[in-house]
């Protein structure tokens, strides 16, 4: 029951971050790409990724699945600039609904966080 209930936990803080991210983006910072690609797409969203990712690792909370957590983890980051950056430059160029580097950049920090978390586990 405590693992379901920090599971829980751990998913709606992220979901949270990440619906934060998007309603910040077009609220206040649609205007300028930069600094929301480095303040959120360059520290915020992976911070939260490797944090989360770290406690599942260490508290081994999707048991043998938990590798498998980095794959939505870049789905998610993927889909966080498929929601913001790619939109707003559509006006310039198509729409990029999938973009393969931006999803292996959000499951590498989330499987580095997994690693982490699961060497302390171990300690």
């Amino acid at each position: 029951m405590k693992l379901q209930k920090m599971k829980s936990i751990l998913i709606i803080s992220y979901m949270i971050v990440w619906t934060f991210s998007i309603m910040v983006f077009w609220l206040l910072m649609s205007d300028d790409l930069k600094l929301y690609s480095l303040v959120f797409l360059g520290v915020i969203i992976p911070l939260a990724t490797f944090v989360i990712a770290l406690l599942i690792g260490r508290y081994d909370i999707l048991g043998k699945y938990k590798w498998y957590s980095s794959i939505g983890f870049g789905m998610m980051y993927m889909l966080l600039y498929s929601l913001t950056v790619s939109i707003e430059q559509s006006s310039v160029n198509e729409i990029t609904t999938f973009s393969p580097a931006m999803m292996i950049a959000g499951a590498a920090i989330a499987l580095f966080g997994t690693e982490t978390g699961y060497i302390f586990r171990n300690q």
